[in-house]
């Protein structure tokens, strides 16, 4: 309290002393309020570590079942988690560098569609799900997936492409919609169970 009762008086003195002319020049201050941004970077998420985790984890639930091909080729909308999934997977084919090579693929058929010239546009060009592929040396984890009357399809990427490419080796997935007809064409080689998509 003595530095308070000492300033006080001192301030009466010195405003006394300068006249009300200085006092009257004397301008409020304004506008506090106003401050200048903090220098404050907020931290990305797109390099967050929980993103990273998160394709990781989205990938090894499609690995074990990749029922949200299903759902996106059905159009049955997706549960919270299958969408979670799904934006995941996503994000991951977002921050690929770009792949080139021969991927192959192996297809069932669905029921009531036989594979087909006739039809394996429907399956290359009409696919809502994701393309899962495997690199040209692991060609044969492609062919386990053929099943019975299924094809095998070779895509020759010659410009770089979107796409997740799975820790294990064995597996490069594409996205939903990836291969439309204004972009690859079909071409059948050799008898039905054998398809070539090329870039144009």
């Amino acid at each position: 309290m003595s530095v308070i009762t000492n300033v006080v008086p001192n301030l009466y003195k010195y405003l006394k002393a300068v006249g009300k002319p200085a006092i009257a020049a004397t301008k409020p201050v304004k506008n506090i309020g106003n401050r200048l941004p903090l220098n404050y970077v907020k931290p990305s998420i797109e390099n967050s570590q929980k993103v990273v985790d998160n394709i990781a984890s989205a990938y090894r639930e499609y690995s074990i079942s990749p029922y949200v091909n299903v759902y996106l080729r059905e159009g049955t909308p997706l549960s919270p988690k299958g969408n979670e999934l799904l934006l995941n997977l996503k994000e991951g084919i977002k921050r690929s560098a770009g792949v080139k090579g021969v991927f192959v693929r192996g297809l069932n058929p669905k029921k009531n569609l036989p594979i087909n010239s006739d039809t394996i546009a429907e399956y290359i060009f009409n696919n809502k799900g994701f393309t899962s592929t495997a690199p040209l040396d692991k060609a044969h984890y492609a062919g386990t997936f053929a099943g019975y009357k299924g094809a095998l399809v070779r895509f020759e990427i010659t410009k770089p492409m979107k796409a997740f490419e799975a820790p294990n080796g064995y597996e490069v997935i594409f996205d939903t919609n990836a291969f439309t007809p204004d972009k690859f064409k079909i071409l059948p080689e050799g008898d039905n169970n054998f398809y070539r998509v090329l870039q144009l």
